[in-house]
């Protein structure tokens, strides 16, 4: 393990799967903090104070939805491991830009009232 490595903030989480709603919640609290899914019911950040109280704050709302949640900082003792998982975050993140970006020159196509609500959508979410 090298000093160079990142160290992670972790939510560790268990959510029934009905109703459906929490976890869905959940799943898009998630994506708009730009955590990726390490395992089931594990999610993941490079640490720092902000994304350690933005998981907090998310365990929090796992506890109130019924479920059982925990954070927790680690680093992985695999450089290659690191490497796959800044990958997956990468990919990630670029699909949704990507994404986005295709919204927003299809908007260009569209009614000026509907491109308004388009581009309003896409700023919100972003």
């Amino acid at each position: 393990m090298t000093s160079e490595q990142t160290r992670w903030a972790l939510l560790a989480y268990r959510l029934a799967r009905e109703p459906s709603t929490p976890r869905s919640a959940l799943w898009r609290k998630l994506r708009r903090i730009g955590a990726v899914q390490v395992g089931d019911g594990l999610a993941g950040l490079p640490d720092d104070p902000r994304t350690r109280e933005q998981l907090e704050w998310l365990a929090e709302f796992v506890v109130e939805a019924g479920g059982e949640a925990s954070t927790w900082t680690a680093q992985l003792t695999s450089a290659r491991q690191e490497r796959e998982l800044v990958e997956r975050m990468r990919t990630a993140v670029g699909l949704e830009y990507r994404a986005v970006v295709e919204e927003a020159v299809s908007a260009h196509a569209l009614a000026p009232g509907a491109r308004q609500r388009l581009l309003g959508r896409l700023r919100r979410e972003l």
